[in-house]
């Protein structure tokens, strides 16, 4: 028996497959649960960062809560926190940087609630506000589509 003939042979040919079969599955799951861990943690970013930024906009527009206080200081924390996973997490640069801008504009307009001014011009100031945030939510998920 010579060489070819040994490695035609069908339980070679059967162990030969089986065992490159069993490597291609085990690398094909691998890269499946990678991109799935992946999908995972970015939509709990966005959901995390969409429902404190939620929080935040009611902080600012409730009139009976104080807006200096621990729950604010909380708050702004966890959303600039939230803004800096997500800056590392998504590929597009617009996301990190319009989440940036929109925490300042919020801040701003916290310091505008505090100096006592009109709630309509408070009110004006985020549907500022919200048009930005929409275009930032519209990337995140064409970004989360992608995987």
């Amino acid at each position: 028996m010579n060489i070819w003939e040994f490695f035609n042979s069908p339980i070679i040919l059967t162990t030969i497959t089986l065992i490159w079969g069993s490597l291609i599955a085990s690398w094909i799951t691998a890269l499946w649960q990678n991109r799935s861990h992946r999908y995972e943690v970015k939509l709990q970013y966005m959901q995390s960062i969409t429902k404190t930024y939620q929080e935040y906009i009611r902080l600012i527009r409730d009139t009976s809560s104080n807006v200096s206080g621990e729950n604010y200081d909380t708050l702004h924390a966890d959303i600039v926190s939230q803004m800096k996973f997500i800056s590392f997490l998504y590929k597009n640069k617009l996301i990190g940087e319009g989440w940036d801008i929109v925490i300042a504009q919020l801040a701003n307009i916290r310091g505008l609630r505090i100096e006592g001014k009109n709630t309509n011009f408070i009110d004006n100031k985020l549907k500022d506000v919200y048009p930005e945030v929409d275009k930032i939510i519209k990337l995140m998920v064409r970004e989360l589509e992608k995987l």
